[in-house]
């Protein structure tokens, strides 16, 4: 059986270079893009990773797909004084 390897931040060589820009985005639990950034450099991802996208789903799409999803509109959930 031939498995795939999943690949490993900082050891699996990075994706080739595509003649489309592509965008890291960070997804919500609800599926939707919180936070892009485009691939236009090698530390790209490792400054994408540096903004605190813990807890959200990382990808690499076409810069086109973000501009046609768009943001994530979804309710936030209300801030409550704690009384603090």
């Amino acid at each position: 059986m031939n498995a795939q390897r999943r690949p490993v931040f900082g050891e699996t060589e990075p994706p080739p270079i595509s003649k489309e820009r592509m965008c890291y985005v960070a997804r919500a639990a609800c599926g939707h893009i919180v936070i892009a950034q485009a691939d236009s450099r090698p530390s790209s991802l490792t400054d994408f990773v540096a903004e605190g996208v813990s807890g959200l789903t990382l990808d690499r799409i076409p810069s086109q797909q973000v501009r046609d999803e768009g943001f994530c509109t979804c309710p936030r959930p209300v801030q409550t004084d704690a009384g603090l």
